[in-house]
């Protein structure tokens, strides 16, 4: 299986590219390296992983990087709190918009289904995505409000600590 991981740098993206090797599957990490080091994977590197350097704001790019690809483990995110209050921008282009543009790509795509009976028959399930785009844009506003509400109230806090 070909699996295309975001934030493969990470902690939990080497430890879990690791194991999907030594499962003998192949893996591409798209990677900006914001909070993490080229070093951290250069043993994953020798085994054959490719490495996209990109960001996920970068929709082209996220694009035309997402193909062929049987799973799309998103684990890229902006980590630093202090960071997400004096940039909330940068934090929110990165967690919210890079998880909208991997979405939306994910989306585009038409899945299939393997459903294990007498047969092997084929399910689309476009329906359900169909489904998806209708909520994505009120999960979206959600997203954005849950971001902002956090922002704001880790700001206050601080504010009323000091």
């Amino acid at each position: 299986m070909k699996f295309f991981i975001t934030g493969g740098a990470g902690f939990i993206g080497r430890h879990l590219i690791e194991s999907l090797l030594e499962n003998n599957h192949d893996v591409t990490i798209y990677e900006d390296f914001s909070n993490s080091n080229e070093d951290n994977i250069k043993n994953i590197c020798e085994q054959g992983v490719l490495v996209i350097h990109g960001d996920l704001s970068d929709y082209s790019l996220l694009e035309k990087s997402l193909k062929d690809f049987d799973f799309v483990i998103h684990l890229a995110a902006k980590i630093d709190i202090l960071e997400s209050i004096t940039n909330p921008e940068i934090t929110n282009k990165v967690n919210v918009q890079g998880t909208i543009n991997i979405l939306e790509h994910v989306l585009k795509i038409t899945f299939k289904i393997l459903l294990p009976h007498h047969q092997q028959q084929y399910m689309e399930i476009q329906k359900l995505f169909q489904l998806l785009k209708i909520l994505f844009p009120i999960l979206y506003l959600l997203m954005v409000l849950i971001n902002y509400l956090w922002n704001f109230t880790f700001v206050h806090l601080l504010i009323c600590i000091i």
